[in-house]
């Protein structure tokens, strides 16, 4: 459900378990951090994840930050989920404001099982961005299905009500809201 974040985002991997980065070659002309992505845009529309995260890495290592995204993305492609946090991690510890990272990283958590750290990124995330409905919406869901805790779900569900009374959650918002009085 919260990898559904990353789909908007794009890609990711890490140097355990795979060739080294070094071992690449550019598919373009272009050996530069920006070959190196348009490399990876051209595996992952391939469908090859896995080889795409590998040229993520080499272009956000090069200096390409908006490789970062596509990184994330090719990770949860292929399923290397604890590649996606690795990065994620050290991209957050380069920017510690950077609140649809840590959203992110916190959904990352809890569809890995992680519900105490999930926990904290995801309130943090709700915290630094109170006015967000979608950081609202996205809380009160991991509170509501992977925390099983309807209370601190019903407050977020409530925030995100006050925010966005029309939005693309509120029917499902109410709703919730509706369970956990009765």
């Amino acid at each position: 459900m919260f990898l559904l974040l990353i789909a908007g985002c794009a890609g990711c991997a890490g140097s355990r378990g795979r060739e080294a980065s070094g071992s690449l070659q550019p598919t373009s002309a272009d050996p530069t951090a920006q070959g190196w992505s348009t490399a990876g845009d051209e595996h992952m529309k391939r469908g090859d994840a896995s080889r795409a995260a590998q040229y993520y890495e080499a272009a956000f290592r090069g200096g390409d930050g908006k490789s970062l995204p596509k990184l994330l993305a090719a990770c949860v492609g292929s399923q290397q989920y604890a590649l996606a946090i690795e990065h994620a991690e050290a991209a957050l510890a380069r920017d510690p404001s950077n609140t649809p990272l840590r959203l992110l990283l916190g959904s990352l958590y809890g569809d890995t099982g992680e519900l105490a750290r999930a926990r904290q990124h995801l309130e943090l995330a709700a915290s630094e961005a109170p006015t967000d409905p979608r950081v609202q919406f996205t809380v009160a869901i991991f509170f509501r299905d992977e925390a099983h805790d309807p209370a601190r779900a019903h407050a977020y569900f409530q925030s995100y009500l006050t925010l966005s009374p029309a939005g693309a959650g509120a029917r499902e918002a109410a709703a919730s809201l509706m369970k956990t009085v009765e």
